[in-house]
């Protein structure tokens, strides 16, 4: 789907974020319902992994939608701060990083001298990758590439890499780990804060062009 306005992206945004924390309360509920251990433990460990599926989704969506409205600005290079430069030019960039040919670096180089007058690219098909595991280092990457300041999230790594990513990798690989009903109840909270903040971040971007270079 292409972003074309600013409604149309926060539009996306609440609805991505709506139906997602639904389903997560209502899977609280069935949780803080369940009297019998055996019923908590399973539903305990299918829980993490549905907060995790709907934490790299809600990302992956949200981010994709952002820069698809950046890119539907038709703005030149030269207007757009650097992570939107090295991701229009992001194919070129890795073409020329993994080659030793002068023809390549020199092409590359030309292309930031002269071709930053050239409107901005970004495949339609562009989809924002998690890399299908998306703890701390990752969501840093993404953040990179949206121009997002990332000093809060980094508060936040032992949540994610620890409480959610590691605990919902060995339940994805069939371990029997045991899951403490207080231990997720807090890591649930924490997680939908944080996509609330991440939708906030990205729609305070849109808002304030924080894709448009600074020429002050």
């Amino acid at each position: 789907m292409r972003i074309r306005s600013l409604g149309q992206l926060v539009e996306l945004l609440d609805d991505e974020l709506a139906w997602r924390k639904r389903e997560l309360t209502t899977l609280k509920f069935m949780l803080q319902s369940t009297r019998r251990q055996h019923q908590e433990s399973l539903l305990l460990r299918a829980a993490i992994c549905i907060l995790y599926a709907h934490w790299e989704g809600f990302v992956k969506a949200a981010a994709t939608g952002y820069v698809s409205f950046v890119a539907t600005r038709n703005l030149k290079y030269s207007d757009l701060t650097p992570n939107f430069v090295a991701l229009g030019l992001r194919s070129e960039i890795i073409r020329a990083g993994q080659s030793d040919k002068p023809t390549l670096h020199t092409k590359l180089a030309a292309r930031f001298m002269m071709g930053l007058s050239d409107s901005m690219y970004i495949d339609r098909n562009f989809s924002v990758d998690t890399r299908s595991n998306l703890n701390s280092d990752n969501l840093n990457e993404i953040l990179c590439l949206l121009g997002v300041e990332n000093d809060e999230y980094l508060l936040k790594k032992q949540l994610l890499d620890k409480g959610l990513v590691e605990n919902r990798n060995r339940v994805a690989h069939g371990q029997q780990i045991d899951i403490d009903p207080d231990d997720y109840t807090g890591l649930h909270d924490e997680m939908i804060q944080l996509v609330q903040n991440i939708r906030t971040d990205i729609e305070n971007q849109a808002v304030m062009e924080g894709f448009r270079r600074d020429l002050s």
